[in-house]
């Protein structure tokens, strides 16, 4: 009740709004059709455009704590478990890979209860690697170790209490060495961070798009959109009402207000082998019932590019060496076409849903600098093909209803703020592991100076809400991944699914405004 009061208050002069889908969101689900819902054009809805309301973020006024004086805690001297050993230089390694009696384990000692931001002096014994952060025996999100030479690693806002506390390191990846921690206050968050421009980066974005950015700015701070990541096949057991959001809602009786689907098998190369797809069907209806849609691509390189299983084509160890950076640096010409043509194929679907009026986060080209997907391979050819993608989409195919949701991992894979609308982080954590993942949620924050949203847009464990509004990282959405990860209890348990699906901070479909007559604010 709480959320739907305060949703009429930013809607401010609108006389009528309506919650759910026509009401009826809360009924049983209907049938999965046997075939493709008829779309036909819809309705012309004028929007109103309407001065930007105030918002309310007292929530966010924890005092801040920046006249703490830095503390360093050495490694040599903390507490050190399993096989760690302190090493030459008197660094702390190295950390057996997925051994979780491998920690390290800093006593830190603080006079007042509040956020600190943690600086880990580190550096990775070879490659990218991954460790679990503990704070007074809980999870904490991760560490990630990049840079073969000793540099910090910070981890900002993390909660300490009055006294003693504990702040560990436990091994995933391993093969790591850490010298250090210096602990710090922080200054108390700005409510200005939440408040992000009502515009995209298309200045021809059209009304569905617009509106649903409007919504998405005036939540964000304020809630928190669950998500769930229902792709599927021809069958369609997916979208909305069958897949993971099917098995949400028998869990819960709510179901998701963000829907996670994949363009992967209208991918040519899988096309020419069998696959096929009703992805779009499924983001029509879903989007017909008043969910909000969100699209990634899975793109299964092009078939003289396939080195391995065609059906994981899309990994690196799957697709041919090299191709990818060739092809960017003008040695293959018909190698570009062949990229230029599967784009032009995967517009052909987002064309009939920006006729059928159904606004997408468009997430493309994700998680690239983790370089497990070919186009993470070079980071100079990535933010090319970025690039060449958003000009092919947005001026030569007219897509007006894609809001673009930037989603490479790190700073220097950031294509510029005039190609972001909003950044999004896929996190996998430890299974159980609740905490907010404040650490990159103010990381990716830092990518750029520009104001921009910040989203969950993967994640396995859900983050608990409670700790996300008391961090001040309120991801404007999470969108867990399919499988395991929602239908089994390994990452989060079910009574923990419940709780967190009917805490007020969370809104579910059952929640949401009717989002085709959604207002334009201004800012």
């Amino acid at each position: 009740m709480l959320k739907r009061i305060i949703s009429l208050i930013l809607t401010g002069v609108l006389l009528v709004l309506t919650f759910g889908c026509n009401g009826n969101t809360a009924q049983p689900s209907p049938s999965v059709p046997e075939g493709p819902p008829e779309e036909s054009p819809p309705s012309v809805i004028v929007r109103e455009r309407l001065p930007r309301p105030e918002r309310d973020f007292s929530h966010l006024s924890a005092p801040g704590l920046s006249g703490a004086e830095p503390v360093t805690y050495l490694a040599e001297d903390a507490n050190l478990y399993g096989s760690l050993e302190i090493m030459d230089d008197g660094a702390v390694g190295r950390f057996t890979q997925q051994n979780p009696e491998d920690m390290l384990e800093f006593v830190v000692e603080v006079e007042n209860e509040g956020f600190y931001r943690l600086e880990f002096l580190m550096r990775t014994m070879s490659d990218y690697k991954e460790n679990y952060l503990i704070v007074n025996g809980a999870a904490a999100g991760a560490l990630a170790a990049n840079s073969e030479d000793y540099e910090p690693v910070e981890v900002q806002r993390v909660f300490l209490q009055t006294g003693a506390n504990t702040v560990g390191i436990t091994s995933h990846w391993g093969w790591i060495a850490v010298m250090s921690l210096t602990v710090s206050g922080e200054t108390a968050l700005d409510p200005s961070f939440f408040e992000v421009p009502i515009k995209l980066v298309n200045p021809n974005a059209d009304d569905n798009a617009l509106g649903l950015m409007s919504f998405l700015a005036m939540q964000y701070g304020l809630y928190i959109l669950s998500g769930q990541q229902s792709q599927g096949d021809w069958r369609q057991n997916h979208g909305l009402f069958g897949g993971e959001a099917g098995f949400i809602y028998e869990q819960t009786g709510k179901r998701p207000a963000v829907i996670g689907l994949d363009f992967i098998d209208y991918t040519p190369s899988r096309v020419a082998l069998g696959a096929r797809s009703t992805e779009t069907e499924a983001a029509i209806l879903a989007w017909n019932n008043n969910a909000i849609v969100t699209f990634c691509w899975h793109w299964n390189a092009p078939t003289p590019y396939i080195d391995g299983t065609w059906y994981r084509a899309f990994y690196t160890n799957h697709s041919q060496r090299g191709f990818f950076k060739r092809i960017m640096d003008g040695e293959d010409p018909e190698g570009y076409q062949m990229l230029l043509d599967d784009i032009d194929v995967i517009a052909v679907q987002l064309t009939r849903l920006r006729d059928a009026g159904v606004p997408i986060l468009w997430r493309p080209l994700h998680e690239a600098s983790g370089g497990w997907f070919w186009w993470g391979t070079d980071r100079e050819s990535y933010l090319k093909l970025w690039k060449l993608m958003f000009d092919r989409l947005t001026n030569h195919h007219d897509l007006t209803n894609l809001i673009w949701v930037w989603n490479g991992q790190h700073k220097d894979w950031y294509p510029g703020d005039e190609y972001v609308d909003i950044i999004g982080e896929d996190i996998y954590a430890a299974a159980h592991d609740h905490s907010s993942q404040s650490g990159k949620f103010f990381e990716a924050a830092a990518y750029t100076d520009a104001p921009k949203m910040l989203a969950m847009t993967e994640n396995g464990a859900l983050f608990d809400p409670e700790l996300a509004m008391r961090d001040g990282a309120m991801w404007a959405w999470w969108c867990v991944w399919n499988g395991n990860f929602v239908r089994t209890e390994e990452h989060t348990t079910f009574d923990t699914l419940r709780m967190f699906y009917n805490n007020g901070l969370v809104l579910t479909l059952e929640d949401l405004p009717d989002l085709k007559t959604y207002p334009i604010y201004i800012d």
